[in-house]
């Protein structure tokens, strides 16, 4: 069976799950795929962990955002049609598609930003519905203004502003998550540097770091891979890896053939 095929291969048990347009990049069929490899890392991720710790910050399946029959426009055509997927607490999800297949209007949906023409988007938390979810959101890089006079620390900074209220009045304890992200990301020498002298790779591990600080319970990135180089992008997987521990990811892509060999599952639109 696939099952036992799954096994000899050495790869965890497939389950079954409702996803459409969604296939295990490891076997091939509609299935869940749990490898092993994506479930580790040797990047800690939070104060006070280790690699050796073995600690798990996800350790169990459950429902965390559920899409149903959405559908949206972009500049009045229609760009997504009946959308079902769900997204579970220790999903590393990839959606690709060509330009204008509605990829990063569905992760607009999924953020809040959106509202769907038709379709329901259900957010969880043990196993409940919830009204929101803690969400962190990389966006596209040409959607970063360079030239607005920001510092690398309070770009990260800001990243806590939608858990805190008008005016943004951070706290000694909000500038300490500030500091324990730039020193996880490596940002100790850029932190008081303008955004705008720093190279690509570089903008984007302060991206990543923004939308992170917050501890979301799920991160979704559009496009990450955009003006970097390959190192870069070898470091930036790596260190998505060790965030799937702790929350759920989505990332946007038209890069398939690195989604296949990071991604947990592909869903092409």
């Amino acid at each position: 069976s696939h099952r036992q095929r799954a096994r000899k291969r050495g790869e965890n048990a497939l389950c079954p799950e409702r996803i459409r347009q969604s296939k295990c990049q490891h076997c091939g069929q509609e299935l869940r795929c749990d490898n092993d490899r994506h479930q580790s890392s040797e990047l800690p991720l939070g104060p006070g962990d280790s690699p050796d710790s073995g600690e798990t910050k996800v350790t169990k399946m459950a429902h965390l955002v559920r899409l149903q029959d959405i559908s949206a426009a972009y500049n009045g055509h229609i760009v997504l049609s009946d959308v079902n997927f769900d997204i579970e607490t220790d999903d590393f999800t990839a959606i690709t598609g060509p330009n204008g297949c509605g990829k990063t209007t569905l992760a607009k949906i999924i953020l809040g930003l959106k509202k769907p023409q038709s379709g329901e988007v259900v957010y969880y938390r043990e196993g409940r519905p919830t009204d929101s979810l803690r969400m962190g959101y990389l966006p596209q890089y040409t959607d970063i203004d360079k030239k607005f006079p920001i510092s690398v620390r309070d770009v990260i900074l800001s990243g806590l502003e939608s858990h805190t209220f008008f005016p943004y009045r951070y706290t000694r304890q909000d500038r300490q998550k500030v500091e324990d992200v730039v020193g996880l990301m490596g940002l100790e020498t850029l932190a008081s540097r303008h955004i705008e002298a720093l190279s690509g790779g570089q903008l984007q591990r302060v991206l990543l770091a923004r939308a992170v600080v917050s501890k979301p319970e799920l991160v979704i990135l559009d496009e990450p891979n955009t003006y970097v180089d390959r190192q870069f992008q070898g470091e930036m997987y790596k260190m998505l890896h060790a965030i799937n521990r702790h929350c759920a990811i989505i990332i946007i892509s038209h890069d398939l053939d690195a989604m296949k060999r990071e991604a947990k599952r592909v869903i092409e639109l």
